[in-house]
């Protein structure tokens, strides 16, 4: 199964992804893959490869160079460029201009997996699509600052990090977020491709079964790799 197909992506979305782990590779293949879809982020992000089919296109501007996808940005810092903020997103999908708007909602430090701050992250309200994503690669390191950003804010001291602690953090209230009620919650862990050979299919539909009772909001869990475009397994 193709991921646009396991994420139920219709004629029109508006896709905010969360978390870490390959979001900004997940977000160019949809962006790549969609009819008329447009690119930005609520947060800093590094500008795309060149060999990447994307223009950037600075807010208010929302069109770009013909046959490129516009990446909207309001200011360059150096390596990086920033994105615009949350109305910002909310005028663009009024605008009605583009089918699909794909948003990075937050940063992890290029890191597979993240602890959010209570409050975070700011999901724009007209989210159809909810991602949270974490790294697989994380699986069988230990917790701390170099695999998860704000590691601090969960006490698992000298954890070895595995699908039981993805529900502890389920069960401290870590996947929680304040969204639009029309908007569906998929948790997706990607770069299985990497580590998937080592995880047993029942061990994944259990994990499954058990985060979405832990997290009702969770509407479905992919275990996936945006780089093969690809779906393992979808609870």
């Amino acid at each position: 199964m193709d991921i646009i197909t396991a994420l139920e992506i219709g004629k029109k979305s508006l896709i905010t992804m969360v978390g870490g782990g390959g979001k900004t590779t997940g977000l160019f293949l949809l962006a790549k893959q969609l009819e008329n879809s447009l690119l930005t982020s609520t947060t800093k992000f590094y500008r795309p490869p060149l060999d990447e089919n994307i223009t950037l296109v600075k807010w208010p501007q929302c069109k770009g160079e013909e046959g490129k996808i516009p990446l909207i940005y309001s200011q360059v810092e150096g390596e990086k460029v920033v994105g615009i903020d949350v109305e910002a997103v909310e005028k663009l999908k009024s605008l009605s201009l583009y089918e699909h708007i794909l948003c990075e909602g937050d940063g992890a430090r290029m890191k597979p997996l993240k602890v959010w701050k209570e409050g975070e992250p700011v999901i724009p309200p007209s989210t159809s699509h909810l991602v949270i994503n974490i790294g697989a690669k994380v699986i069988g390191k230990r917790w701390g600052n170099e695999w998860v950003h704000r590691h601090e804010l969960l006490s698992f001291p000298n954890e070895i990090i595995n699908l039981s602690t993805l529900i502890k953090m389920a069960e401290k209230g870590v996947f929680n977020f304040q969204r639009g009620k029309d908007s569906k919650v998929f948790l997706t862990i990607n770069q299985w491709d990497v580590v998937g050979d080592n995880i047993s299919l029942d061990e994944m539909v259990g994990f499954g079964e058990k985060i979405k009772k832990t997290v009702p909001d969770i509407y479905k869990v992919l275990f996936l790799s945006y780089e093969k475009n690809r779906v393992y397994c979808e609870i």
